[in-house]
């Protein structure tokens, strides 16, 4: 089991996170346009189950998961699993899982973040986060806008090599923890 703590983050996405890792390849795909999906030891994408608090993502494409898409501004940790995890998760876990943990708030007051990042060929990324825990309630949102005019590595070639991109990652969670057993949650996009 793999736990990437926040100190380690140098990067904005999932993706960025998980290539630096051994035995995990980002692997581009065709089929979900220019999208990275995640290999481990060798086993497609496929075959990787990908999990956010333990709930299975939906969304695949032709079986491929972009996790260019995901931002890791809410993230508290990643943990993978390598290798054959289906007695546990079934088909979707033979060549691992990847379970993407969550921050929960921790304040009774409100708490927020809001940050910027600017970059070359118009890169813009923007992060607006809020929580708030209280009586045994809580509420956390997380809203990231990435965007970008794209670059070319060839002056001569009519299509770019990176095309223009906007993203936008958005969720927002409320939870009620009734005792130290019984928590329920809901998620929204």
């Amino acid at each position: 089991m793999l736990w990437l703590p926040p100190q380690d983050r140098c990067g904005t996405r999932l993706n960025e996170i998980l290539d630096e890792q051994t035995g995990i390849i980002m692997a581009p795909d065709a089929t979900i346009g220019g999208g990275l999906g995640v290999q481990i030891q060798g086993i497609a994408s496929d075959y990787i189950l990908i999990l956010i608090d333990g709930v299975p993502i939906v969304g695949r494409l032709s079986g491929n998961l972009d996790l260019s898409r995901f931002a890791i501004g809410n993230i508290k940790q990643v943990e993978v699993v390598k290798g054959p995890s289906s007695a546990l998760f079934g088909s979707e876990a033979l060549g691992g899982v990847i379970n993407i943990i969550t921050d929960r708030p921790k304040t009774e007051k409100i708490s927020g973040r809001v940050s910027h990042r600017a970059a070359t060929f118009n890169t813009q990324n923007t992060v607006v986060s809020i929580n708030q825990s209280k009586d045994k309630l809580g509420y956390s949102i997380f809203l990231d806008r990435l965007s970008t005019d794209g670059y070319n590595l060839v002056d001569r070639e009519e299509r770019q090599t990176v095309l223009p991109n906007l993203n936008y990652t958005f969720n927002s969670r409320v939870f009620k923890n009734f005792n130290k057993k019984i928590r329920v949650y809901a998620s929204g996009p």
